[in-house]
This record gives C-alpha cells, sequence and structure tokens, in this order.
C-alpha cells in the first residue's frame, strides 16, 4: 500500500525537512520505514505491508525544542492508499514550586527533585532540582495533561497541572 500525508508546525504551517517514520503495528516487517519532508510539508511511504495499524510518527526538534506529533493509519488490499496529517503538539513550560507547611505558613523548599511527567502524547519526563525559592523550571513540555512529583530527603508529594496551547505557561504547586 501507499501511505502518504502533510506535516504541519503547532501554527498550521507545513515543516519542511522533517523526519517522518511509518511503523506497520500487528505485522513482523521489521525496521520503521523513513521519510523526510518536502519544501510543503509532504512526505510518502510507497512500499507499506497491508494491515490494520500503522504508526506515523514525527520525533525531532524545531527552532531548538523537541517537538512530537503522530497518526494511525491502516492500508489494506481494498483500501491500499491512506493518508496521515501530522500536527505537531504544541510545547510550553512548567513551573513547579515545592513548599512545605508547617506552624500555619508555606515555606519554599530548596533542593527537591522534581519530575514532570507527560501522560499524553510523547510521555517524556523531564528530571530537575528547585533552586533556593522553592522553584523548578521545564522548558518544551508537550501540552496535555501533566503530573508532577518532588521530594526531598524520605518525604514527597504530587500534582498536576494541563498545559494548552503553544507556548502556555503553567504553575504547579506541590507540597511536602
Amino acid at each position: 500500500g501507499v501511505v502518504d500525508g502533510f506535516l504541519y508546525d503547532a501554527a498550521g504551517a507545513p515543516v519542511a525537512g522533517g523526519h517522518v517514520s511509518l511503523s506497520p503495528l500487528g505485522t513482523p516487517f521489521g525496521e520503521p520505514l523513513e521519510s523526510t519532508t518536502g519544501p510543503d510539508g509532504s512526505f510518502l511511504f510507497p512500499l507499506v505491508p497491508f494491515g490494520l495499524s500503522n504508526q506515523v510518527v514525527f520525533s525531532g526538534t524545531l527552532d531548538g525544542v523537541d517537538r512530537w506529533a503522530e497518526s494511525r493509519v491502516g492500508v489494506t488490499a481494498t483500501s491500499p492508499r491512506a493518508r496521515a496529517t501530522l500536527r505537531v503538539v504544541p510545547v510550553g513550560e512548567v513551573t513547579v514550586r515545592v513548599a512545605a507547611s508547617g506552624a500555619g505558613a508555606l515555606s519554599p523548599v530548596a533542593g527537591a527533585q522534581v519530575r514532570v511527567e507527560e501522560t499524553g502524547g510523547p510521555g517524556r519526563a523531564f528530571d530537575g532540582t528547585t533552586d533556593a525559592e522553592g522553584i523548578a523550571r521545564f522548558p518544551g513540555v508537550s501540552a496535555g495533561p501533566i503530573a508532577v512529583l518532588a521530594r526531598k530527603d524520605l518525604v514527597a508529594g504530587r500534582g498536576a497541572a494541563l498545559g494548552v496551547g503553544e507556548g502556555y505557561r503553567v504553575d504547579a504547586i506541590v507540597l511536602l
């Protein structure tokens, strides 16, 4: 079969020179197929084995930020051609504030280990440590549901956030 399509950035502009891969799922086919997008963001996979599910993925750097897009398509003997439209997932910044409560007040926790996990999309994890003001910043986190975990010594806490739209900024507070 044949799978073609287009790769667009988060603003809807075509992405030229992007590396796109296609992995047939549920077949014994080995390595993923590879393609590079043209000036109009188009890509083509001309020899795709028949199967009900093929994962088409872009994972690369745009403007210095790791980006990701995914689509699933199927090609069969009765429907040998499919089109995949890939739109890069928006990214933004998560600021995590870690605090401890004591004597009726909150105080920042410096040196806490913090992990931000994308619970949808590419599912990446970002690790960092809070500064003297109990703050850790994580740029380049994909939009969608986000889990936040923090710990210092033997005390841990968790939180959640939701990033929406390109360039989003969201604060998450974790109490230890």
